[in-house]
């Protein structure tokens, strides 16, 4: 259950970010990260054991914002295909 916060905060951010031309999204993107990665350590308790949590927790957190960003754009491309 620990890791549902760090998806769901990446999968968030890659679609708020989607929106925004690709130099500002991936700005977007990588400031926000290691915020949405502290805040999933702190609320699991994980930063309590270890500060190292919070890189794996960004891994999560990039991870989940490029896979949403390009479910996107895959949408997007497949919509003006069709």
């Amino acid at each position: 259950m620990d890791e549902i916060f760090p998806l769901l905060g990446g999968l968030v951010l890659g679609l708020a970010a989607s929106p925004f031309r690709p130099a500002q999204r991936w700005i977007i993107i990588g400031m926000l990260t290691p915020i949405i990665a502290l805040t999933a350590s702190w609320i699991s308790g994980e930063f309590a054991q270890d500060w190292r949590f919070v890189l794996l927790d960004a891994g999560e957190v990039a991870l989940a914002a490029v896979a949403a960003r390009a479910v996107v754009a895959w949408r997007r491309h497949s919509d003006r295909i069709a």
